[in-house]
C-alpha cells in the first residue's frame, strides 16, 4: 500500500507524545506547523497507535468542501486495526508461572511497614500532644 498519511488528534488534552515503532510521535489537537486540527501521522504508525488497548488518540474528523466529514480510514486500516489489536503481543501480559510466593511475601512486608509507620505516627502525635501541653502551661506562667 502507498505510504499515506492519516490525521490524528489526542482524546484528551491538546498534545500527545507516544513511542510507536521505536520512534516517538508527536499528536498534536491543533498542529502547530500547519494550523490544521489535528496532526498528519504516517499510516503505519497511525495504525498503531489507534490500535492501543486503551486509546490515546482517535481520527481528527475534518470537513470537505461539500460540508461533509472525510473518511480516512479505508476497510484495509480498519482491519489492520483490528488484527493489531487482536495480536496475541497486544493482549495483557501474563505471568505463565503460577508461583506467587515472591508477591505474597511483596504483601507480608508492606504489611508490616504499615503498621510500624502507624506505631511510629501514633508515638509522634503523642510528643506533639506533650509539647503542645507544655508549652500551654508556660504561657499561663
Amino acid at each position: 500500500m502507498e505510504n499515506r498519511k492519516i490525521r490524528l488528534q489526542p482524546i484528551q488534552g491538546k498534545f500527545l507524545q507516544t513511542r510507536v515503532n521505536n520512534h516517538d510521535v508527536n499528536v498534536w489537537l491543533v498542529d502547530p506547523k500547519t494550523n490544521q486540527q489535528g496532526t498528519e501521522v504516517d499510516r503505519d504508525d497511525a495504525i498503531a497507535i489507534l490500535a492501543f488497548r486503551h486509546p490515546v488518540a482517535t481520527v481528527a474528523q475534518i470537513k470537505g468542501k461539500d460540508g461533509k466529514y472525510i473518511k480516512q480510514l479505508t476497510d484495509e486500516d480498519m482491519e489492520a486495526i483490528q488484527e493489531l489489536k487482536n495480536h496475541p503481543t497486544a493482549a495483557p501480559i501474563e505471568s505463565s508461572s503460577k508461583d506467587d510466593s515472591t508477591l505474597a511475601e511483596l504483601v507480608k512486608t508492606q504489611g508490616e511497614l504499615l503498621k510500624s509507620q502507624a506505631e511510629l505516627m501514633k508515638t509522634m502525635k503523642a510528643e506533639i500532644d506533650d509539647l503542645k501541653k507544655s508549652k500551654g502551661k508556660s504561657k499561663e506562667k
